[in-house]
């Protein structure tokens, strides 16, 4: 539908808004509503008081991964308390194992025979997003320091570290994703946020396991393969700076140092490899691909703040 502007004084102008939408929406004279630019359009909302949002779930018959996805998905979409029914002793301690190291600001607020509920108490506000952004880069970043020193010594001895690194990022994605789907997405950006948040978890996850299945075998990487991992880190520092400094030429160099690192080194090393160093140089293309994909929601994010 259209409608035309009507001039009101020197600089003002008003615009009559559809009254089947207010009639729906119960608004009077007055009354306040809400406009926010999205690209090149304008969204009209009304401004509710928040609801409390509750579920009932019944995780019997469930096992420890469904049990993990599914009050990780219920927590993204929002709830604030959740009620469970669980089967035995078993299950109520990895339902309280999960929520304190995924569901950041729930905690189990009661439990009875069977029954416990879960909910938001301490909960960082929504202005947070930016910063636990920007902690999620940099334990990261820690991440490959710590595998790094490991590596060069021969011997695992940061698999613990790596784990409380692997938890927090956890928690930073789903609370970050909550807040995208609280927000509706209303700003184009979100999507693209949802991307980055989901491959960072992913590039943590990957040095994680690359140093968990070297920490129970013998193993001696060459100097050559750690200047490739040095190499990486290096390319994931230009992309954090690249990002938080929104340089978008800098992501497209370190994407092609990327796809130069995967397709002229990593590559034809594997092809020659063997044993421990096939599955480092493995996790090594796997980390090169997932922070070359990490790129693209990161220029797109650039671009749209430019």
């Amino acid at each position: 539908m259209q409608r035309k502007l009507i001039k009101q004084g020197n600089q003002g102008y008003t615009v009559t808004l559809p009254i089947t939408w207010i009639r729906t929406k119960n608004l009077k004279a007055s009354d306040e509503i809400e406009i926010n630019e999205v690209g090149e359009g304008l969204l009209l909302s009304v401004e509710r008081k928040k609801e409390q949002r509750d579920i009932s779930v019944d995780f019997s018959f469930e096992t420890e991964f469904s049990i993990r996805a599914r009050l990780n998905d219920l927590y993204r979409l929002g709830y604030d308390q959740i009620q469970i029914k669980y089967k035995n002793k078993e299950q109520s301690e990895l339902i309280g194992r999960i929520v304190s190291s995924c569901l950041l600001g729930f905690e189990k607020t009661s439990e009875t025979e069977h029954k416990l509920i879960i909910e938001s108490i301490t909960e960082p506000n929504e202005g947070k997003e930016h910063v636990l952004l920007r902690r999620m880069f940099l334990l990261i970043k820690e991440s490959f320091n710590l595998t790094r020193e490991s590596l060069e010594t021969n011997k695992i001895t940061c698999l613990d570290e790596l784990s409380k690194i692997y938890s927090k990022i956890d928690l930073y994605d789903n609370f970050n994703k909550r807040n995208i789907y609280k927000k509706r997405m209303v700003d184009t950006r979100f999507n693209h946020y949802w991307n980055l948040y989901s491959n960072l978890l992913l590039i943590q996850h990957s040095i994680y396991y690359l140093v968990k299945s070297l920490s129970n075998k013998r193993f001696n990487i060459s100097k050559s393969n750690l200047d490739i991992l040095d190499h990486i880190d290096s390319i994931f520092d230009e992309v954090y700076n690249s990002f938080f400094n929104n340089k978008s030429n800098q992501v497209t160099e370190s994407s092609i140092k990327l796809k130069e690192i995967l397709y002229e080194r990593i590559h034809k090393k594997i092809m020659k490899s063997s044993g421990t160093e096939s599955i480092f140089l493995y996790y090594l293309g796997e980390l090169t691909r997932l922070i070359y994909v990490t790129n693209v929601p990161i220029s797109c994010i650039i671009s749209i703040n430019e």
